[in-house]
């Protein structure tokens, strides 16, 4: 079989593959009324229950953008948080997305 016949073959069956799935798009896009009730929606927040805490080596600070950080120092936040959750069969992980890290340094 030569190079010719090849590439017909290749792509009379491309074309065949192509038409067949053109063939289901409207059935899968199909549309309808549906008698029925109306579709809520439920809630989920997270308010902070009071204003946190930073601590700068352990000491209590007003605002970490006045100290600078060596290696070795630790500037942590601590707060708490409300959840609201409203809605049936409402579920939700809560996890915190920073990272949390202690620079060391080596002395000599």
């Amino acid at each position: 079989m030569n190079k010719t016949t090849k590439g017909a073959i290749a792509a009379g069956s491309a074309a065949v593959l192509l038409l067949g799935g053109a063939g289901s798009l409207a059935f899968w896009n199909a549309t309808a009324d549906v008698p029925g009730g109306t579709v809520d929606s439920g809630e989920l927040t997270l308010t902070p229950a009071a204003a946190g805490q930073w601590t700068f080596n352990g000491a209590p600070i007003a605002d970490p953008g006045t100290v600078t950080l060596v290696p070795g120092d630790e500037l942590a936040y601590t707060g708490s948080y409300t959840i609201g959750a409203e809605g049936d069969n409402l579920e939700a992980g809560v996890a915190v997305t920073g990272e949390q890290r202690r620079a060391r340094s080596r002395r000599t």
